[in-house]
């Protein structure tokens, strides 16, 4: 009888890697350690093709690999809704590579690397697990399936009839009171329960020898086969003790078998014994030992043992069929009283309704009745007050037809009222448009987006609509306009009973406004974008009129200054008694303003006290006292030319001598100087770029981040640097430049234009990409190196884990500890590797200290963190020196139980002190600790640190007392820490 994991069926497994070395080394470890029989392929191609001609238990799958991934295989298998267990093996420990495995359906995820052993063993073990979970899903749909098909086409299993746990206690206690062994196996003998009372001469000794296995097998075999009518008993084929076999048949399906036994009698002698046990290669004493421990019974008594097991057999299958069946007819009786329960409430309801139905009929038809006489009286009301309505005015009911057509509608229209009223369909559309369509009357009731184009204009007031038309063929030929408005109507309780229209010619007032607008619109359009502040001076020089643009010039608004405000409260005092002067001499009939200038230029003040310098230009209105007067601010101009004058009257003479190229530019970015040192370096004429924009010289690429850059010099108002440019010289060649730029400002601090210094570092560029292309060869080259030299130490470590459970020698094992030891040295060294590549590859970053800190914490170490809101510029890879130096305090410490830190500001230098409560560093080695390779570890850990920190010019030294513990102290140099924007 089967009992052991190796007795278990096989489990196949597919093994896809593109390594063939770890390939090998895993099907080792996986078929030695497990019953595994692994099938391996190099490709995804591969493992697909050998998948098109047989199934597997399980797969294993790298995650890297060429032409397709192990997320492709996993894709594809679940998209072809193959669900067998799928398991990704690879040395990949990204969280976003987890996360993609296991949302695309991966079982479980486990990383290469470390222990060969272990790894193989946590492998073997994830299979397992995701086997095992696939066949209680598998038994839970089965349950589910037999619950619902018509009792014909039942197909039993043991999983869905039995409990597991209970069936097993069944087994133990039958085992225990019989005190013979005992064992439940599906037909083809594979196990469904854990074995109970095995004796130690099956288990330990004939089954753990080839041939006794397969004895095992055959005998289990023989007495497996279906036998309704009793127990099956005989002399075990492997061994020679008695067992017995009884069938589990349910409604004639033979799904289970219980097998009993191991017991010794009178029909085994010692000679037998002791043979059987060479045969098979045991040893003969400790078979015999064994042998003797086996409990003994007659054969009359087994056999009654037997008939009892075929009896519990017997039972328990008619108990599992019987609850089986039980189980189907609640559910189908279930199924009918809740199909019962849904009638009956939707019968219940329909009675309801009926019953509220006939009673609201009955109240209907009484309301009904009143209404219509209410409706009659309210017609003959109606009827009186639309006949005397001076506008043309008619009614429709709900159904659309006429109700009532006064005076004024039969004059407008020539229709007579006994021609349209009762008639519907319409009809009013006929009178109006020719046509039979819906007009405001019926689209106040029903509207249709369509009808609606018959009006020029249309809109809802509330629930009325108001539309306006122009009919041409109205007064002669001459046209009309028409101005419409629509309302429903409503009885005493709000219910829709018709509408109402009336109709008013408004011709007149229309072509009045007509005039007006356009009139006005010229006026309003020429004052407004004449392209200056414009205003209307009144004779009392009160300003009667301003536009948009004397607003933004003055700073209020036309409600502030409209007839309200005088031109002289915008002049300055030095300027007004000149302006006064033209005024009254532009209204003097004596010289009719011929002889008063009208272009001149004054000090406009705004309403924050700004002085503007504008340009004045006034004309009087012919044939009145009013004149207008428009003002274009031209300060940016004059205090740029003065500005920039004196700037080039200042610097011209260390300019033209300068190596660098100096140049001004305006706000617009258009050069209003270059240094001759441009023609030198670019060629071009001196003078030749004043008056064009900068953008004409600078590569495309560089357009984007160039005008970027202004623009933070004009938001920050100070001086930038470092921005970084190709422009082309008179050649048409291109030469990387530098720049810093500084505004150009006014008194008032407004910025009027640039200057800046540009220097030529194209050779510097060329050098700077030589290098990164050097090191990018170099980091790709490192790469692939450590990812093969880590490949074949897995490979050696393996092939030593292997060779250890052979090597019988002490010496040899010894030997080969040394080689597993070196070898996980080197694998150390080129790890390290990883972390010292990146060093000083990242650009230094402003990094939080409290934080970087906080991360470093360990549940073994108390850590008293007291840095707050600093922050310093380092490497990015500053957070590996916190966590270095805890990695330390916890390894040499000792008795460390506390880490303290603390930021001093000293002498502009900030100091960061790390204190632990350790055993403390010897006088003698508190250099010594900062050299590769010294330690009890690794011996990169502080080496790496004092690297990572030394990047950005910070040092690090140990200054604590031996005994007394640790004492690290950080020292980060002046503008190379800050404070935060919070503190």
């Amino acid at each position: 009888m089967p009992f052991e994991e190796w007795d278990l069926p096989e489990i196949s497994l597919l093994y896809v890697d593109d390594e063939p070395a770890l390939l090998d080394i895993g099907k080792m470890f996986l078929e030695r350690t497990g019953n595994f029989s692994v099938t391996t392929a190099e490709s995804v191609k591969e493992a697909l093709k050998i998948l098109s001609t047989q199934s597997f238990d399980a797969i294993v799958s790298d995650y890297q690999m060429p032409e397709l991934s192990g997320i492709d295989f996993l894709k594809y298998l679940r998209d072809t809704n193959n669900s067998t267990p799928f398991l990704i093996f690879t040395g990949k420990s990204r969280e976003e590579v987890v996360i993609e495995a296991l949302n695309e359906g991966a079982d479980f995820y486990v990383q290469k690397g470390g222990d060969p052993k272990s790894q193989f063993a946590e492998l073997a073990h994830k299979i397992k697990k995701s086997i095992s979970g696939k066949k209680a899903e598998d038994i839970l749909k089965q349950r589910l399936f037999s619950l619902t098909r018509p009792e014909q086409e039942l197909q039993f299993s043991f999983e869905n009839l039995f409990d597991p746990d209970e069936i097993q206690k069944i087994q133990d206690e039958f085992s225990e009171l019989t005190g013979v062994a005992s064992l439940i196996t599906l037909p083809d003998g594979t196990p469904v329960t854990k074995p109970s009372r095995f004796t130690r001469l099956c288990k330990d000794i004939i089954r753990k020898t080839k041939t006794g296995c397969q004895n095992c097998h055959k005998s289990d075999a023989a007495i497996g086969k279906p036998n309704p009518d009793g127990p099956t008993v005989q002399i075990c084929l492997s061994g020679g003790l008695w067992d017995a076999g009884v069938s589990i048949i349910i409604n004639g399906q033979h799904i289970a078998n219980w097998l009993a036994g191991q017991i010794r009698n009178e029909a085994q002698s010692e000679d037998k014994m002791r043979e059987y046990a060479r045969k098979i290669g045991a040893d003969e004493e400790e078979f015999m030992k064994a042998y003797y421990e086996v409990p003994s019974m007659s054969y009359e008594e087994f056999l009654s043992v037997g008939k009892i097991l075929h009896t519990v057999a017997n039972l328990i299958s008619k108990t599992a069929y019987q609850n089986f069946m039980q189980a189907r007819t609640i559910a189908e009786k279930e199924k009918t009283e809740q199909e019962l329960y849904r009638k009956t409430e939707e019968l219940h309801a329909a009675y309801e309704e009926l019953t509220v139905s006939e009673e609201e009929l009955q109240n209907s038809l009484n309301e009904m009745i009143s209404k219509e006489k209410e409706l009659q009286k309210s017609k003959q009301e109606l009827s009186d007050i639309i006949e005397f309505l001076p506008d043309a005015t008619f009614v429709i009911d709900r159904e659309g037809k006429v109700i009532a057509w006064n005076r004024a509608t039969e004059i407008m229209t020539g229709v007579n009222k006994k021609d349209i009223i009762g008639k519907g369909n319409y009809e009013t559309g006929l009178v109006f448009f020719n046509e039979r369509v819906p007009i405001l009357i019926d689209l106040v009731i029903n509207y249709d987006e369509k009808a609606v184009s018959k009006y020029s204009k249309i809109r809802w007031e509330d629930d009325k609509l108001v539309a306006e038309i122009f009919k041409p063929e109205y007064n002669t030929g001459m046209g009309t306009y028409f101005w419409f408005t629509a309302s429903p109507l409503y009885d005493s309780d709000k219910k829709l009973i018709g509408s109402i229209e009336c109709i008013r010619d408004i011709t007149d007032r229309k072509r009045a406004e007509i005039i007006l607008k356009e009139s006005e619109n010229l006026y309003r359009t020429i004052f407004e974008t004449t392209g200056a502040a414009t205003i209307i001076i009144e004779d009392d020089t009160t300003i009667s009129m301003a536009n948009s643009g004397f607003e933004e010039l003055s700073g209020f608004s036309k409600e502030e200054i409209e007839n309200k405000m005088s031109w002289t409260d915008f002049v300055l005092k030095d300027d007004l008694d000149l302006m006064l002067n033209y005024h009254k001499k532009r209204r003097n009939p004596d010289n009719e303003g011929k002889q008063v200038t009208g272009t001149y230029e004054f000090r406009f003040i705004d309403r924050d006290g700004r002085i503007h310098y504008c340009l004045n230009n006034v004309k009087l209105i012919p044939k009145s006292r009013r004149s207008v007067a428009s003002f274009i601010d031209i300060t940016d101009r004059k205090q740029s030319e003065e500005t920039l004058l004196e700037s080039e009257k200042r610097y011209r003479n260390l300019i033209e001598n300068l190596h660098d190229i100096v140049y001004t530019l305006t706000k617009e970015g258009e050069f209003t100087f270059v240094s001759p040192a441009a023609s030198s370096l670019l060629g071009f004429p001196q003078g030749y770029s004043k008056g064009k924009s900068f953008l004409d010289y600078i590569h495309p690429d560089d357009v984007s981040k160039s005008l970027e850059f202004l623009e933070k010099v004009l938001k920050s108002g100070e001086r930038l640097e470092g921005i970084e440019y190709r422009i082309k010289d008179a050649e048409g060649s291109w030469h990387w430049h530098t720049s810093g730029i500084v505004p150009i400002k006014n008194e008032s601090g407004e910025v009027l234009g640039f200057e800046g210094i540009a220097r030529d570092i194209t050779d510097r560029k060329i050098a700077e990409e030589s290098l990164c292309l050097a090191n990018r060869k170099l980091q790709i080259l490192s790469g692939i190196t450590r990812h093969d030299i880590l490949n074949l130490i897995t490979i050696v470590r393996g092939a030593l884990e292997i060779t250890k459970d052979y090597a019988k020698d002490p010496v040899q094992i010894d030997y080969l500890d040394k080689i597993d030891t070196a070898v996980q040295k080197i694998q150390r060294q080129i790890e390290f590797t990883r972390e010292y590549e990146n060093l000083g590859v990242e650009r230094a970053v402003w990094l939080n200290i409290r934080k970087l800190i906080d991360k470093s914490a360990d549940d073994r170490i108390k850590l008293y963190n007291n840095c707050e809101n600093i922050l310093i510029k380092a490497d990015p890879m500053l957070e590996k020196v916190f966590a270095n130096l805890m990695d330390n305090t916890i390894r040499h410490g000792v008795s460390a139980t506390e880490v303290h830190t603390t930021c001093i500001i000293s002498d502009s230098e900030l100091k960061i002190i790390w204190e632990d409560n350790g055993e403390g560093v010897a006088e003698s080695e508190k250099e010594k600790i900062f050299d590769r390779g010294v330690g009890k570890n690794t011996g990169f850990g502080l080496f790496l640190t004092r690297e990572i920190l030394s990047t950005t010019g910070i040092t690090i030294k140990e200054t604590g007392k031996e005994g007394q513990g640790a004492r690290f102290e950080i020292i980060v140099p002046n503008g190379a820490w800050r404070f935060s924007a919070r503190q």
